[in-house]
């Protein structure tokens, strides 16, 4: 009899231990939690902050309020508005999420339909930008319209484009007056003449260039355009005849 009993009891001890041993133990969520909260942002848009202070440049002179009318007849006109900035962050080699600060900017509109949205010397808008060209990822991109100093040259759209196929804009500050007389005989004073170059890159069979010159007085705006045309010896000319700046 005893010795059933040591039998049985020896079993039991068996079964006990064994089960113990089978026991998972749960995993650490520290890694895993940090993994989780990384991947989670991907795609998404962080708001972080907002900014209500008005910034423009004083030769681009976009105030709310303001309003241009030209030669040619068209007017364009300055409003409040809002924009989010945003910023793609990058997290390890396939994962972006976006950081936006919503801010107060000014608005242009040109007979009525939205012409530019300005940032203190820049056009913004949003656009797609490319990660070796086969990942695309949206962002606020600043087209600079304006650098005081005379023989700055920069580029107003970057080569971010893929396989280089769209066309590239390049600015120059060329000159300095100190007054300017427009076509109709209206004088304006402290002038900044800018060059703009837009061009097809050479690696494009077919590659063409454009060449704008634009006048800004300081605290007017713009008060002289010079347009032309890659397959036009023709040139399209427009200054202010009238302007109200607040």
């Amino acid at each position: 009899m005893e010795r059933y009993l040591l039998f049985f009891f020896s079993i039991t001890i068996l079964f006990l231990s064994s089960c113990k041993k089978n026991e998972v133990e749960p995993e650490t969520t520290v890694v895993k939690s940090y993994h989780q909260e990384k991947s989670s942002l991907c795609g998404e848009t962080i708001d972080v902050s907002t900014h209500e202070t008005i910034i423009t440049n004083s030769y681009l002179a976009a105030y709310p309020g303001a309003w241009w009318e030209y030669s040619d007849g068209s007017m364009i006109t300055c409003e409040l508005d809002s924009f989010p900035l945003i910023n793609s962050k990058k997290m390890g080699d396939d994962c972006r999420y976006k950081e936006l600060n919503m801010t107060y900017v000014s608005h242009l509109k040109k007979d009525g339909y939205s012409f530019a949205y300005v940032y203190d010397n820049s056009y913004i808008k949003d656009r797609a930008m490319f990660d070796f060209c086969d990942y695309s990822y949206h962002e606020t991109h600043f087209y600079t319209q304006i650098q005081e100093e005379v023989g700055s040259e920069w580029a107003v759209d970057p080569d971010d484009c893929c396989y280089k196929s769209c066309e590239h804009v390049d600015r120059e500050t060329i000159e300095h007056f100190d007054s300017y007389v427009l076509p109709n005989g209206d004088v304006y004073n402290d002038v900044l003449h800018i060059r703009e170059t837009i061009y097809q890159p050479k690696e494009i069979d077919g590659c063409w260039e454009v060449i704008n010159e634009y006048y800004y007085a300081n605290e007017i705006g713009m008060i002289y355009r010079i347009k032309s045309a890659w397959d036009s010896p023709f040139y399209d000319t427009t200054w202010v005849i009238n302007y109200d700046i607040p």
